[in-house]
């Protein structure tokens, strides 16, 4: 009989040449679920800050004695998805005692306590023009905006010619306008460790929301960073943005945001029709402090945010 022989393979495969998220861009190796573009949020670590003794009872964030960890994060994400922004207490709670169940945390008052959380979040001015969730029509608000963004092509004299997205060059990106940016973040995500990617970039946007024509991207965290109301002003959520790379995400929806928008909204204009991001920190909104507390806001320089979006090939929106 012939002899056998496996034929040799011609072609190679392009390992780089995948999808990815904003998670598996910032998640160490070994981290589950890096490809959906869900947002995986916080983990139960506490990060406190330097005080001699926590507060009193009466002086502690509402969900100071709440669960914290990613089941959590999901629970609230979710009523925030499918609960009306202007339902009723009743309502609510009927969304909340489902999703306790499903998350399983239950409890002794924690229907009761993450209503009361709930309605301070919906009623808490989001910035000094003093809107609020539970003002937005529905027909101004997108919630959970899918994305899927190409990240495998650029025009160089012409032709298109692979390039790939890597530390570096998202540092270039945003060394177009480093404004605002604190000190250190360049350097940040020089270091940042994933593999180098062509193809695809995933994710999910909380909500987006309008406001006198302009678009806002908004996302929900539920971080625990400390008993105390003072531990949720504006630099302590600075620090936080810092240390989990959520600067990078809300830069990363700003740009798929304004693409979309780009198709879908006549004479787009960044500066006229971008309001910026509001990311929410749960724990520490309360309506008798407005945004001074729970809310960071800020909208990037459009420098460095038509840097990034070149950086993901053409087709954007400038």
């Amino acid at each position: 009989p012939a002899d056998l022989v496996a034929r040799t393979p011609r072609s190679s495969i392009d390992r780089l040449y995948r999808t990815t998220s904003f998670t598996g861009i910032t998640a160490s190796h070994g981290a589950a679920d890096l490809t959906s573009g869900r947002d995986v949020d916080q983990t139960a670590e506490h990060h406190p800050s330097e005080r001699d003794a926590a507060p009193p009872d009466d002086a502690r964030v509402r969900l100071a004695p709440f669960p914290r960890g990613a089941h959590v994060g999901n629970f609230f994400h979710e009523v925030l998805e499918h609960a009306p922004f202007s339902a009723d207490d009743d309502t609510l709670g009927h969304h909340v005692i489902a999703g306790l169940r499903k998350h399983g945390i239950e409890g002794p008052g924690r229907r009761e306590l993450a209503v009361s959380a709930l309605r301070d979040v919906l009623t808490c001015p989001l910035d000094d023009t003093g809107h609020r969730l539970c003002d937005l029509p529905p027909t101004d608000m997108l919630a959970e905006l899918g994305f899927v963004l190409p990240i495998s092509a650029a025009l160089t004299d012409g032709e298109l010619a692979s390039k790939a997205l890597d530390p570096g060059s998202l540092r270039r990106a945003f060394a177009a306008d480093p404004t605002g940016l604190p000190d250190d973040y360049l350097g940040r995500l020089a270091t940042l460790s994933f593999v180098p990617v062509r193809g695809y970039l995933r994710g999910f946007i909380d909500l987006v929301y309008r406001v006198e024509d302009r678009w806002y991207v908004a996302d929900y965290k539920t971080n625990d960073l400390g008993p105390h109301p003072d531990d949720y002003v504006p630099p302590r959520l600075a620090a936080a943005m810092s240390h989990e790379h959520y600067i990078l995400q809300y830069h990363l929806y700003t740009a798929a945001l304004c693409r979309h928008l780009a198709r879908r909204q006549p004479g787009f204009d960044y500066d006229k029709h971008f309001g910026g991001a509001r990311y929410l920190f749960l724990r520490g909104m309360d309506p008798q402090r407005g945004a001074s507390r729970g809310i960071f806001a800020e909208k990037p320089p459009r420098a460095r945010i038509e840097a990034l979006d070149a950086l993901l090939g053409p087709g954007g929106f400038s």
